[in-house]
């Protein structure tokens, strides 16, 4: 959106440093390039883009979020985190919902013990789950998620949980592709594995040496089988290990949430004065606090 169009609403509020920041927000923001759920942009065929892109949206977040909020028959709850950012996003989001006259409750959290509570309370509710600053550094899996509900999770903290990645097809991380090389995501097979053919196999042969119709040859080839699989787990849960281990190392914050929330705003024409100062609000307390050094200035360079 030109700046000509929503810098007059703004009046003096904002001090030049935020004015430029939003202006190469919006400018990078036209330029990003679009994909979504079931979007095919891999050509590595590597595990990792593949399979969670399913979980992942990024950057057209009206498509593959909000109008699929706004055209599903589901309730909309809003967690939300106590911070600043939180705040600000929540602020942004639902100026939007309203425009849209779309109902929504607002619940929040000031801990994950709280969103538990809340999930192991709600398990008969059909809702989109908005989680906002939360959720994305733990397991959605292991919260059991109401299973006709959805969670969308717009969270700053990293990494994600590898569970939310690849093993919940009820849950969609929001993310920004420019910060998609810096999640390095292990490759799905590194740290994913079915072991229902293994457990199969060797319930088979269980039940054939129980039976007696294998010979003495038959029975110590199927042991010799059953020693080389056991091995081969040992062997791939150690690797596992070792890349949770590297992958978890470090935790960094991304850029603050309301600029995801205020990209979406301006996609849909939406920018107002009101929503602009809570998107300045929340980035200043992110700068202040010196949250998100890594991505932060990468993307907006000179701030």
């Amino acid at each position: 959106m030109d700046s000509r169009v929503w810098l007059p609403l703004i009046g003096s509020r904002l001090l030049p440093r935020d004015i430029n920041v939003i202006t190469q927000l919006l400018a990078n923001n036209n330029k990003a390039s679009v994909s979504s759920v079931g979007s095919t942009g891999n050509h590595s065929g590597k595990p990792d883009e593949k399979n969670s892109k399913k979980m992942i949206l990024e950057d057209n977040f009206r498509r593959g979020f909000y109008n699929n909020i706004i055209q599903g028959d589901k309730s909309v709850v809003l967690l939300v985190a106590i911070d600043t950012d939180a705040l600000c996003t929540t602020m942004i989001l639902t100026h939007l919902l309203r425009c849209d006259d779309i109902p929504f409750s607002i619940l929040v959290v000031d801990g994950w013990e709280s969103v538990e509570k809340i999930f192991a309370t709600a398990q008969e509710q059909k809702c989109y789950y908005i989680l906002i600053n939360c959720g994305a550094n733990h397991s959605l899996s292991r919260l059991q998620l109401p299973p006709a509900s959805i969670a969308y999770v717009i969270d700053s903290h990293r990494p994600f949980n590898i569970e939310n990645v690849y093993a919940n097809d009820q849950a969609f991380m929001l993310i920004n592709s420019a910060e998609r090389a810096d999640l390095r995501l292990p490759d799905a097979d590194q740290v994913m594995r079915d072991d229902s053919e293994d457990e199969s196999s060797d319930d088979e042969d269980d039940d054939g040496e129980e039976n007696g119709v294998y010979s003495y040859e038959q029975r110590m080839e199927k042991i010799q089988r059953k020693a080389i699989r056991r091995e081969e787990r040992q062997l791939w849960d150690r690797q596992r290990r070792n890349i949770l281990w590297r992958y978890n190392e470090s935790t960094w914050y991304s850029s603050p949430i309301c600029v995801m929330a205020l990209e979406l705003a301006a996609e849909m024409n939406r920018l107002s004065a009101e929503s602009m100062w809570y998107a300045a609000v929340g980035l200043n307390s992110a700068l202040n606090d010196k949250l998100p050094e890594k991505v932060v200035y990468h993307r907006f360079c000179h701030i």
